[in-house]
């Protein structure tokens, strides 16, 4: 779970704000994970919670590569 936490914390964020500087579209970036992007979107949403509020218009979740046992919801 390292990995997911050191992207989701580190990379993560630094990617979704270069993007919103180039395109100047912060707050209204839609997000889409595939895979370990989806898992790393999980853990940003938990670990980054207001960041994530703020920066993302929304998130696709294409596959997860993780099992939830008892997900119902993460924000």
């Amino acid at each position: 779970m390292t990995v997911f936490h050191e992207i989701a914390t580190n990379d993560l964020p630094a990617i979704i704000e270069a993007v919103a500087n180039i395109t100047g579209q912060k707050g209204n970036i839609i997000y889409i994970g595939h895979s370990m992007g989806t898992t790393t979107s999980y853990v940003y949403s938990i670990v980054k919670k207001e960041s994530f509020r703020f920066s993302l218009k929304g998130v696709d979740i294409i596959i997860t590569c993780c099992l939830f046992a008892k997900y119902t919801r993460i924000i």
